[in-house]
């Protein structure tokens, strides 16, 4: 049996596998227009909920559509841990299960706005 490697990106979605992402970049704009907030605020360490919930809502997008590990998200939102990505990914979809209109519609908006890329 031959092994593999381990290799430091293992996390990452294998190529080949015709899998389907949205780029963060692209996720993050568009939380951005939505929330009416600029890229600066939303990776900023303000703590209001205007830029709180919508930070929430790019973590729990950029972790479960970008197949990106919570490390990854993080530091691209302003150099933020991992457990505090899986806070927020958790708390949106806790409010999703719950039935709150105004993140279920948000995030459907966004989803809406996407250009998904095929992995080669």
């Amino acid at each position: 049996m031959s092994e593999q490697p381990l290799l430091p990106f293992a996390y990452l979605p294998q190529t080949g596998s015709n899998a389907k992402f949205p780029r963060f970049s692209e996720i993050l704009a568009l939380v951005c227009a939505r929330f009416g907030i600029t890229e600066e605020e939303i990776k900023s360490e303000g703590l209001a909920r205007r830029l709180s919930r919508p930070r929430q809502v790019l973590m729990y997008l950029g972790v479960v559509d970008t197949n990106n590990s919570t490390v990854w998200v993080g530091k691209r939102i302003g150099n933020r841990d991992h457990s505090t990505v899986i806070h927020g990914r958790d708390k949106v979809a806790k409010l999703m299960k719950e039935g709150d209109q105004e993140i279920i519609l948000a995030i459907e908006a966004i989803r809406g706005g996407y250009e998904i890329q095929e992995l080669a």
